[in-house]
């Protein structure tokens, strides 16, 4: 009888290690980041910060378009600005687009 009793407590007491060992490792596993969350993460991202960009180059086109329709003459610089500006939003439209 006593056999059975101290069999009974180690299987009890394996058990309970096993579960313990399998919560910890669900826990931990749980507490990381996976590769695809991280991929999605990064591409979110990516893309928030070209939709800043083009924000950023679209107010940067309004004011020299604006000055323009003034009659201000814009500079060489500016021109030469402006359309960098332009060429940076279409390539922007066209990564958008990609993914």
């Amino acid at each position: 009888m006593r056999h059975v009793a101290r069999l009974a407590t180690e299987i009890v007491a394996i058990t309970g290690l096993v579960a313990a060992v399998f919560g910890a490792f669900l826990f931990l596993d749980d507490r990381h980041a996976h590769e695809h969350e991280l991929a999605e993460a990064k591409e979110q991202e990516y893309r928030r910060m070209l939709m800043s960009q083009s924000t950023r180059y679209a107010e940067i086109e309004k004011y020299y378009v604006d000055e323009m329709r003034q009659g201000n003459p814009l500079s060489e610089a500016q021109k030469a600005r402006l359309e960098l500006v332009q060429r940076q939003q279409i390539r922007i439209a066209a990564e958008l687009l990609e993914e």
